[in-house]
């Protein structure tokens, strides 16, 4: 097997890195019946006998990545034996009633006192060496079990495992001098390694909502959560980038709470602490009635994720505007750095998202922001369309003043039938103030790949220079399945350069979408795109579909009458262009 590549790092094969806990697991049965359900959640009886579950996590917002990208649930099996183990033909299930949901692949041999990670993303795949089992976890709670190939159940978490929190993996935990322990949370995942010592957590904040959803000037801002009973919650809030402001939460029935004792807590943020356009921000941290523990809404246990939630005060004028307005929130110091990568707040369709990784984009001609979605918080650009991880708004064309070219240009492109990017205009607003008008345009990749149609687990390639010829792999930038090499580009490349013939005409027959690209060729011609064969497009290999390369179109500012300051640009190096 190939090694198994993740965020985690290189996982062996499917062997995991050496680290035995089968000290931890003796006598886990009796221990685990003379626990409380508060103390430890259910777990069944554990030998050492066979393989086990040791560590699952079910509500994987920023934590380990798989290799498409993407952030799904895991399950960790460790071989607590001294003898290696084929997992061929075993099973894990999410489902009590199906206990061969999915089987392990021919190949998948566990040594002893190693780990092999399963990502739990409904792939059903082990394309490159990685395991994606046909399920997904419940994080509100459900059942999980290893069977063995004739379906009897090797371990499992007795009734269930309990409800789970974001970026906490729940599993048995490593015990000091050998002692033995339940399955429980473990606040520090560690997929592929031995586990962590066991950790209590703080009441459990569930089903967070403020209210006005949309507030307006002079409105008060009223946080509503609900918690353990007896608990002692706080609202931390703060306006724009101004200092915490900490704020006792009740459920006494009179601040804005359903009832007294029913386990639901509120607090307000007064009216007028933030003005039109601007951001107010929160979380919520509760503490048990000892006091030890607490635990904070959003979790905010990693990078890639919100630190707080909020909203924006409404500007009583939006409902008049034509286009939709795009607001995003950073201190003037980080919003005037050049290139460079930082963490904003941004405010679209109603939606808030914190956190977001932004970076400046564009070259020569056309000048934007592309921010980045955290992962499980992805970016509604349209409603009712599929969230996408990545946007972009280009506010600046040093060629076309209206920045409406790129608009006009790839509708034109969707109304010929052709693939295209959803473009539209927007009001840019930083901080509350108006930054200029500007244009959303949608980023090729997987979720693109979906809305037009194709599956989006093939190769997809960026031009990235000035090289029309196609035929220099190095001017061709990689999007997706980057773990494969450029086999499948060089041979689509060296079957279009061949020599002119009927082995040509058949290679483009069989490998080009050609109805698609004689699209594309025309919408081009339609709009008098010059500059789009230097690099601004795309080679997408539909490998789930006919296995035929399309050309996907990108950057058209330089449309309808604008050219790269000369007016014959383009007119001679279209002649190399093979296609």
């Amino acid at each position: 097997m190939e090694s198994l590549v993740g965020a985690g790092g290189v996982y062996g094969g499917w062997e995991m890195t050496r680290c035995p806990i089968v000290a931890v697991l003796l006598g886990v049965a009796l221990l685990a019946q003379s626990l409380g359900a508060d103390e430890h959640p259910s777990g069944s009886p554990v030998g050492a006998s066979g393989p086990i579950i040791s560590e699952f996590m079910a509500a994987n917002e920023a934590g380990l990545r798989d290799r498409y990208g993407d952030h799904p649930d895991w399950i960790e099996i460790y071989n607590p034996t001294d003898q290696a183990i084929d997992l061929a033909g075993w099973h894990l299930t999410n489902d009590r009633k199906s206990p061969r949901l999915w089987t392990f692949p021919a190949g998948v041999r566990i040594s002893a006192g190693r780990y092999v990670v399963v990502f739990a993303s409904k792939r059903n795949s082990s394309e490159g060496g990685e395991l994606h089992a046909s399920f997904k976890l419940k994080a509100s709670g459900g059942y999980l079990a290893l069977t063995r190939p004739d379906g009897s159940v090797a371990h499992d978490f007795g009734g269930g495992y309990p409800p789970q929190r974001a970026d906490i993996s729940f599993g048995i935990p490593r015990a000091a001098d050998g002692e033995p322990v339940a399955p429980t949370y473990l606040a520090k995942p560690t997929p592929g390694k031995m586990n962590r010592p066991a950790v209590r957590l703080g009441p459990a904040i569930q089903d967070v909502r403020h209210t006005p959803a949309q507030p307006r000037p002079g409105d008060a801002v009223t946080v509503i959560v609900r918690a353990g009973r007896g608990a002692a919650l706080v609202l931390h809030y703060r306006v724009m980038f101004g200092d915490e402001v900490e704020a006792p939460m009740f459920d006494d029935g009179a601040h804005g709470d359903a009832a007294a004792g029913d386990g639901v807590y509120a607090a307000s943020i007064p009216a007028g602490k933030a003005e039109t356009g601007e951001m107010i921000r929160w979380y919520v941290t509760a503490a048990d009635g000892g006091g030890g523990h607490t635990s904070r809404f959003p979790a905010f246990v990693a990078t890639d994720a919100p630190q707080y939630l909020g909203t924006v005060i409404a500007d009583p004028d939006a409902p008049r505007r034509s286009v939709p307005v795009f607001r995003w929130f950073a201190p003037e110091a980080q919003r005037a750095q050049s290139d460079e990568a930082g963490r904003v707040s941004v405010y679209f369709l109603g939606r808030f998202y914190d956190n977001v990784r932004v970076r400046r984009r564009g070259a020569a001609t056309t000048r934007g922001y592309r921010f980045h979605a955290n992962p499980k918080h992805q970016f509604v650009w349209r409603e009712g369309e599929r969230p996408v991880g990545k946007i972009n708004v280009n506010y600046r064309s040093s060629l076309d003043e209206t920045l409406l070219r790129p608009t006009l240009a790839f509708e034109t492109y969707r109304d010929a039938g052709s693939f295209y990017c959803a473009t539209f205009p927007v009001r840019l607003e930083h901080n509350g103030r108006l930054e200029g008008l500007a244009y959303f345009v949608e980023e090729p990749g997987p979720d693109y790949l979906r809305r037009q149609g194709l599956a989006g687990n093939g190769p997809l390639y960026k031009a990235t220079y000035l090289h029309p010829q196609m035929n220099d792999l190095k001017a061709y930038k990689k999007r997706t399945r980057r773990w494969e090499d450029q086999s499948d580009l060089r041979a689509f490349f060296d079957g279009i350069h061949q020599r002119p013939g009927p082995a040509r005409d058949r290679f483009i027959l069989q490998n080009l979408d050609l109805p698609s690209f004689i699209n594309y060729m025309a919408a081009t011609t339609i709009i008098n795109d010059s500059d789009h064969i230097q690099k601004n497009f795309l080679l997408y290999k539909d490998i789930d579909g006919d296995g035929r390369w399309r050309v996907l179109p990108w950057d058209k500012d330089l449309t309808f009458g604008k050219h790269w300051k000369t007016p014959d640009y383009g007119a001679d190096i279209s002649q190399l262009h093979p296609l």
